[in-house]
């Protein structure tokens, strides 16, 4: 007879064995230990998600800016000889060779030039504020604890902008 003795579950390491015979039952998703196996999601908050959201406009607006620049580029250089020096003067096939990667170069030097939409010390700033911000609260004396003699303990600094904030108060009276 079979029993829980003779249950190998997923993971289990058999040794001093040489060979078993098994039937595998309980597979799938349907299974208590797929069930409960779930991927930690992140929390991010309120500011790091607006943050984000800011980036990806202005990542938008540098490629756009960027864009308009390189077409605006090769508009003013369609007129022939416009923008070049008169000791550099090419023929109209010598112009169109490679076309594609110039305008690429150029798009990707616009892209550097505008660089500075982004701002980079947004983050640095933000992160630093965390940081000092749970070290704050790790120092402040009215969060003492005087019947077990500690303090408190701040394991992230991720969420420190989201303490204090109550969205519902419910007060419950009994008469």
């Amino acid at each position: 007879p079979l029993g829980s003795e003779n249950l190998l579950l997923r993971g289990a390491t058999l040794k001093n064995t040489e060979k078993i015979f098994g039937v595998a039952i309980y597979t799938g998703m349907e299974t208590k230990m797929a069930l409960n196996y779930q991927s930690k999601s992140q929390k991010r908050s309120a500011v790091e998600k607006s943050m984000n959201v800011f980036l990806i406009v202005y990542l938008c607006i540098l490629v756009s800016k960027a864009l308009v620049n390189t077409v605006l580029k090769y508009v003013w250089q369609s007129e022939p000889f416009r923008d070049e020096p008169w000791y550099n003067q090419k023929t109209e096939s010598e112009r169109q060779r490679n076309l594609f990667l110039r305008a690429f170069t150029d798009f990707l030097a616009f892209m550097v030039l505008f660089n500075y939409i982004i701002p980079v010390s947004m983050y640095v700033t933000v992160e630093m504020q965390k940081f000092l911000g749970s070290y704050f609260i790790s120092w402040d004396e009215d969060m003492f604890d005087e019947e077990t003699g500690e303090g408190p303990l701040v394991n992230t600094s991720d969420l420190n902008e989201e303490l204090g904030q109550v969205s519902v108060a419910r007060f419950f009276l009994k008469g």
